[in-house]
């Protein structure tokens, strides 16, 4: 190998000033046409196979996006839901109304035997058995104070 070498470094040292610069130009095409065939050939192949692949995707997703607009809930379990939700709605308004407009019958009467009232009365199996209001705790005793040191 190095014989070898030996023999066309002379060859090369017997061109003129002008043909080394030739040579040396082709040299450097010749590489970067090689290195163009390796390596960016397939990669700009690959690159350009992907862009297509998701092109072709976001054209499918934009038109899943219009048919998934235009159907907005007509049809589905999603129309069922927003229906009980609309009626669980009106229901909970209706419950609302009732208790505002409820009467009051006593001083004593507070906003929650007001809601137990009207919950016993939409629910006819429900019975109250006792209702008792809460003693106050009673006083805690404090503490004797330590005597003042002196």
């Amino acid at each position: 190998m190095k014989r070898w070498w030996t023999v066309i470094a002379a060859r090369i040292d017997a061109l003129s000033l002008r043909e080394r610069a030739i040579l040396f130009a082709m040299v450097l095409v010749l590489s970067m046409l090689l290195a163009n065939v390796i390596w960016l050939a397939p990669v700009q192949a690959a690159h350009d196979q992907i862009t297509r692949r998701f092109a072709a995707q976001d054209a499918e997703l934009q038109t899943l996006r219009e048919e998934l607009k235009n159907t907005s809930g007509e049809t589905g379990p999603a129309r069922l839901m927003r229906e009980e939700l609309a009626q669980v709605r009106d229901l909970l308004a209706q419950v609302n109304q009732d208790i505002a407009a409820a009467p009051q019958t006593a001083d004593d009467d507070t906003p929650l035997s007001r809601v137990l009232v009207l919950f016993l009365r939409r629910h006819e199996g429900l019975v109250l058995v006792r209702t008792a209001r809460c003693r106050p705790m009673p006083a805690v005793p404090r503490w004797p104070q330590p005597p003042a040191s002196r």
